[in-house]
């Protein structure tokens, strides 16, 4: 008899079949400001394209999981609405400005507006080389909420079929209990770097809904004052917090390069546009996001104001131990103190990394602080041999097409391009070159 129960590790084992996602907020925060700002903006019904790419070499997702499992999984989410007591929940956020002025982060029409809105239909085929092609068409903002809670279910999916496989009840315990042991090991060694803050990313990759509900309540228990809020609204909520972390993603450049006129000058002009509207919109939530297409050409073409107006800068495809030297000296470059500044490195981190980080540079910038994602919620890597397909998964659910043309994200790191026109890509490149990228394998 295993001594770790299923039904303490996969929310599918709970009820022969159940639901993995039963709430419209077990999603990532940023997917709710940006939202608003783009319902606010004007381009909520803008037509987009969202798609699953697996970056993991030879991972062959439809081998492992049925495709009547995972329909029904999708089919479930599809049906779940925005409760009454979610959208009170959200209403009741609040984000509070430099000056210390707060106020209610989500409008009442907005959220009015995600009460009538249902989740749109997905495409799904299994190919006969393995491959999966999951695919969202519709409403900017009604498909937007497929993304985080998509790949969560995928994730669970994932791993829980590789353990109907595997008759093995004693391999099952000690496969989570090193899972597990990892964790305390880690929060021992952030322990010793007491300043040393981190938020928890891990939601769209985690092992499963019921681990990232045990890694957070073990870091809130051995990590007081330092495990902030969790990026997952549902979790955040069930933990007794009303903060969950997060501000913007790649999405909103890369919608924003498709909805001007096309042009070389628009799509150049358009990432900075875009921040300008939501720095006006969101000021309290200024925090940079620069790599959509090179951070090293976005930093080059910012304009002081911009420099001024950012509180801080997520730095999400660099190694951080470069990304925030060039940070640092962007600020002192246009006249701003960078110990005035936020830093929140969030590409694959681990413990070691954040505490090397965190050693190297906390003197030199205002707050420095973590974005943990894969790492926290999924740190399996090595517990078994890599051809039992039990590792991370570097996957991804990102726009492909909006206002009927292709969309292109760069990234810092080359390994990191998405796009489905080749053409477009390489467009993308001419315009902002490739100045500072640094190719690096993709942990997540």
């Amino acid at each position: 008899m295993s001594f770790i129960p299923q039904h303490r590790i996969f929310a599918l084992a709970n009820s022969d079949g159940g639901a993995i996602i039963t709430s419209r907020l077990d999603c990532d925060i940023y997917k709710f400001p940006m939202g608003q700002f783009i319902w606010a903006e004007g381009h909520a019904d803008v037509k987009v394209t969202f798609a699953l790419k697996i970056r993991t070499k030879g991972l062959k997702l439809g081998r492992v999981i049925p495709e009547a499992a995972l329909r029904a999984q999708l089919d479930a989410l599809k049906k779940l609405k925005f409760s009454e007591t979610e959208l009170s929940q959200l209403g009741g956020m609040t984000i509070t400005n430099k000056f210390g002025v707060t106020r209610h982060m989500f409008e009442f029409e907005y959220l009015n507006e995600l009460r009538r809105r249902d989740l749109p239909d997905y495409t799904l085929q299994y190919l006969p080389n393995g491959e999966i092609d999951l695919r969202f068409t519709g409403s900017w903002l009604s498909v937007m909420f497929w993304e985080t809670p998509a790949m969560a279910i995928i994730s669970e999916l994932y791993y829980w079929f590789l353990w109907k496989g595997i008759d093995s009840s004693s391999a099952f315990s000690s496969f989570y209990a090193e899972m597990y042991l990892r964790q305390i090991r880690d929060c021992v060694l952030l322990k010793g770097c007491p300043g040393l803050t981190l938020s928890q990313f891990g939601h769209r990759r985690r092992h499963s809904r019921l681990i990232e509900v045990m890694i957070q309540e073990l870091y809130q228990e051995r990590l007081p004052g330092q495990c902030l809020s969790p990026s997952n609204v549902w979790l955040a909520f069930k933990m007794g917090q009303n903060n969950p972390k997060g501000t913007n993603a790649h999405e909103l450049p890369m919608v924003w390069g498709t909805l001007g006129d096309n042009s070389d000058e628009w799509i150049k002009r358009s990432p900075y546009d875009v921040v300008e509207r939501w720095y006006k919109y969101y000021p309290e939530l200024a925090i940079l996001l620069p790599d959509t297409f090179g951070t090293t050409a976005f930093f080059a073409g910012a304009s002081d104001q911009l420099v001024h107006d950012t509180l801080g800068i997520r730095i999400d495809s660099k190694p951080e131990l470069l990304a925030i030297p060039e940070g640092i000296e962007w600020f002192k470059r246009h006249g701003v103190d960078p110990k005035q500044r936020i830093f929140i490195p969030s590409d694959g981190l681990d413990a070691a990394r954040m505490v090397k980080t965190y050693e190297t540079y906390a003197r030199d910038v205002g707050v420095l602080t973590f974005g943990y994602g894969t790492m926290a919620t999924n740190q399996i890597n090595g517990i078994m041999p890599p051809e039992t397909g039990f590792h991370t998964i570097s996957m991804v659910i990102k726009v492909i097409e909006a206002n009927g043309r292709p969309t292109v994200k760069l990234s810092d790191n080359p390994n990191k391009h998405t796009g489905i026109s080749q053409k477009e890509i390489d467009r993308y490149i001419r315009l902002f070159g490739t100045a500072g990228d640094v190719t690096q394998a993709t942990i997540v």
